[in-house]
């Protein structure tokens, strides 16, 4: 017995079973997302830009929540941090550069610090993640906790993938405060953290000031990046 075999009817076959199922012919190109579709690069950008406003927002004293900076120095340092971040992912680690802001009291600094915290979060980075710590308030917790409290508080700023110290040298220097700054500073060194640091000591006297192996490292890291932050006080001025 010769069995025939209608292969343009098993096809036409085939066809009507996709049709009701719905099922995409594989030669035809796929429908093109809309932006606001998952899988379209600009959703998952908006998507990531809106989980690091609300990463930045948790440690964001309130009277710096709308700050911004265009100054040209802080705009070029986002730049280029963000530009070795990404790289990260795609070549060997490479140092990410941190931020200096020096200047008097009051210029501005600490509100030039978050401007730029926010620029790095509205990039949209992968796994955004950002500490904020003022360096006297930071000595003062540290002081009275256990030894396994003290350690989680420092370690968790220690590995935050960007970080704020602020106020850096606004308090007494004593063998103790150089220690946990020398932790802080050389840990993030040397996994090649960005660190962003507002301070009114002038750099010529950070070895003095914050020792010799903290404030080496200091200068080293902020080679690439160190604002100048001058003017009268902003808020004596009326």
């Amino acid at each position: 017995m010769t069995i025939r075999f209608d292969a343009t009817g098993a096809i036409a076959r085939i066809q009507r079973i996709c049709d009701t199922l719905e099922i995409a012919d594989p030669a035809e190109e796929p429908p093109a997302l809309s932006p606001d579709e998952p899988g379209h690069p600009d959703y998952h950008h908006r998507q990531r830009v809106e989980h690091a406003r609300r990463v930045l927002a948790r440690v964001t004293p309130l009277r710096y929540r709308s700050a911004t900076s265009d100054r040209p120095e802080v705009v070029a340092w986002v730049e280029a941090a963000v530009a070795s971040w990404r790289s990260r992912a795609t070549s060997e680690p490479v140092p990410v550069p941190s931020l200096l802001l020096y200047g008097p009291t009051g210029t501005g600094k600490t509100f030039a610090g978050f401007g730029a915290l926010r620029r790095v979060a509205e990039a949209g980075l992968p796994r955004f993640g950002a500490e904020f710590a003022s360096w006297p308030e930071l000595l003062a917790q540290l002081r009275p906790g256990s030894g396994e409290e003290r350690e989680q508080g420092l370690r968790r700023l220690m590995d935050a993938p960007w970080l704020l110290l602020d106020d850096l040298g606004r308090a007494k220097d004593s063998a103790w405060t150089e220690e946990i700054l020398y932790r802080l500073v050389n840990h993030r060194y040397n996994v090649m953290l960005p660190t962003i640091i507002t301070t009114n000591v002038p750099l010529k006297q950070f070895t003095a000031v914050f020792g010799d192996a903290p404030g080496g490292r200091l200068i080293e890291m902020t080679a690439g990046g160190r604002v100048a932050v001058t003017g009268e006080d902003r808020r004596l001025v009326r």
